[in-house]
């Protein structure tokens, strides 16, 4: 009885509810899934984000995981011009498997940005960037039990009358936002940005006729903000904040993190940080959905980060505190120097 109702609850929730999309504690480990603008914003040529997140463990012998990956690269397009102006391309691919009833969401994503300097150092810039994407789900029905299914005795196991949709869409998803970033000396730098998401309003309904059951997407708003203070070259801190609007959903992420030098010259860094993610409820209510606690390495222009989500949402009682641990790795090439705008995280 239980794997039927976990079943039909999956089944409804992917088929016919318009779901939130997927996220990353780490939200800044994945840039170019919260705003197009972001791309190619870094000190270096090109840079290299493996993420990993696994959910659920503690209910679910398969929990939900999602893995993503993107690689960015930027170039100049005036050599002799004053302002050091640069575009940017990225490309960004996410899986996503909510494992027992094998629902998966593939998505592959083409980037592009420019960035527009307003001063001739380089330490204040406008950005705006584009995002296409090809987005696959699939569901394997193999792995359902429906209640006709029952023979009477001891198991499921005639065929269901059920009349099932195609179990493979595919369909296209495109995004677009503007990004701000200044420095304002060697100390402070701040940056704020804001983005919109699936502004073409895909239909992902597995049913051929949409007016069967639709699943419109919602278009998604993304708002962020944050600075950087330096107070010395062993110590920085960085509040930062993101917050999505999607439908009747909201989810911000609000929290800090601070680096601290574990030598002289700044080679090696430990950064240690965390915040809080507040959600919209049923009722439209704003409860705390958990804390999340980070620590990563910094080696030169290597960094390898991990956090972990304790639950405070009414789940807690069933899943006791446990959340999702994420894993995240970074590389990026041709590193200049540590005056980033965009946090490097």
């Amino acid at each position: 009885m239980k794997k039927i109702l976990i079943s039909a609850l999956f089944l409804s929730i992917t088929i016919i509810v318009q779901a939130q999309d997927k996220h990353f504690s780490q939200f800044y480990s994945a840039p170019l899934s919260i705003n197009p603008a972001m791309t190619s914003l870094f000190e270096g040529k090109y840079r290299g984000i493996v993420n990993y997140r696994t959910q659920w463990n503690s209910i679910l012998q398969q929990p939900f995981t999602t893995i993503g990956a993107s690689v960015e690269g930027s170039f100049s397009p005036f050599k002799r011009g004053k302002y050091p102006d640069k575009f940017g391309f990225g490309v960004m691919f996410f899986s996503d498997d909510v494992g027992t009833q094998s629902f998966s969401t593939d998505q592959i994503s083409l980037s592009g940005s420019y960035h527009k300097s307003l001063d001739y150092k380089g330490t204040h810039y406008i950005s705006a960037g584009y995002q296409m994407s090809i987005v696959q789900r699939s569901v394997n029905f193999n792995q359902l039990t429906f209640n006709d299914e029952f023979n009477g005795l001891n198991g499921y196991t005639v065929a269901t009358n059920e009349v099932l949709p195609t179990n493979n869409i595919t369909y296209g998803d495109m995004s677009a936002g503007v990004f701000w970033s200044m420095a304002a000396n060697d100390k402070v730098s701040v940056y704020a940005g804001g983005a919109v998401h699936h502004f073409n309003v895909p239909d992902a309904s597995f049913y051929e006729d949409a007016e069967v059951a639709p699943d419109r997407i919602f278009l998604k708003a993304t708002i962020q903000g944050g600075a950087r203070f330096r107070f010395s070259n062993k110590y920085d801190l960085e509040p930062r904040f993101v917050v999505f609007l999607q439908g009747p959903h909201i989810e911000a992420n609000i929290g800090a993190n601070v680096r601290i030098a574990l030598d002289d010259y700044a080679t090696h860094n430990l950064l240690l940080g965390g915040w809080v993610r507040p959600v919209s409820d049923v009722d439209g209510g704003i409860v705390l959905d958990a804390v999340v606690a980070m620590a990563a390495y910094r080696y030169e222009n290597v960094q390898v980060g991990m956090s972990y989500d304790i639950n405070t949402s009414g789940l807690a009682a069933v899943t006791k505190g446990q959340g999702g641990f994420e894993l995240s790795m970074s590389f990026i090439g041709f590193y200049e120097n540590d005056n980033i705008l965009c946090p490097q995280f």
